[in-house]
Formats: structure tokens, sequence, C-alpha cells
């Protein structure tokens, strides 16, 4: 080709950069992708929607059978024992023997104390640490833990 000699095109072709310049196969292939896209996410949300229809079915169910009037219990004290006022009891265990083992929560003052039952007496007591707070009593094999 000379240097100089212009190149003629043919009229009504013209180059257009922004367009793709793919072949036709991939082209059918990324069809078939989209299309098996669409088909396995079809599946997923029918599959989605069924699992979510069976367990509202079930929460309802429940639901039905639940009787929605709250139950009212009568009680009747039995008996009253004396108790320390100040001792804000967290935990609470009954030892036999008309003995009490009982934990209390007051920041700086809390312990662990055996209490006679019938007067309300500390028979022994366990002050815990400052930085403690007593919550609950608990007894793990011989040991109490609070």
């Amino acid at each position: 080709m000379a240097p100089n000699k212009l190149v003629k095109r043919k009229p009504g072709r013209r180059f257009n950069s922004a367009e793709p310049n793919f072949p036709m196969a991939s082209s059918a292939t990324s069809i078939f992708n989209y299309n098996r896209v669409a088909v396995l996410t079809t599946i997923v949300a029918v599959l989605g929607v069924v699992v979510l229809l069976g367990i509202s079915s079930n929460v309802r169910s429940v639901l039905v059978t639940v009787d929605p009037t709250p139950k009212i219990h009568a009680i009747q004290v039995l008996n009253e024992f004396p108790h320390d006022p100040k001792a804000f009891t967290q935990g609470l265990l009954y030892a036999g023997n008309d003995k009490l083992f009982e934990s209390t929560g007051l920041y700086g003052q809390s312990s662990v104390r055996r209490v006679a039952l019938q007067t309300g007496k500390v028979e022994i007591i366990q002050m815990m640490d400052s930085s403690y707070f007593g919550e609950g009593l608990t007894l793990l094999g011989d040991r109490f833990a609070s």
C-alpha cells in the first residue's frame, strides 16, 4: 500500500468502537448462562417460599392451640419466718435441720451466711471482699458458689 493513498471503505458500514466485537459463540454462551441463572434463581425462590409457608403453618398451629387467657393461681401462706431486713437475698438454699444458707448482695457488704430458719438468727457469716457483689448461691459437691 502506498503511503499517500486513501483507503476506501464500503458505504453504510461504519466502525463503532463502543460496540463490543464478540464472536457469535460467546453470545450464545452468555444467553445460556443467563437462562441457567434465571432458572436457578427461580428454583431457589420457590423453595424459599415453600419453606416459609411450612414454617408459618407450624407456628400458626402452635399459636392456635395456646390458650390466650392467663391462668390465675391462688396461694396460701402456710408459715412466716423472721429475716434480717437489711439482708438483700440473692440466693437461698435449704440445708435441712431448719438451716438456710443465704447469699446477700449489697455493694461492699455482700455475704454468705448460715441462718436458723425458726429464729432468723445468723449463725455463721462469711463476708465477701468489697470488690465482689453477691449474686445467687449454689452447691457444687460439698462447696458453695456465689
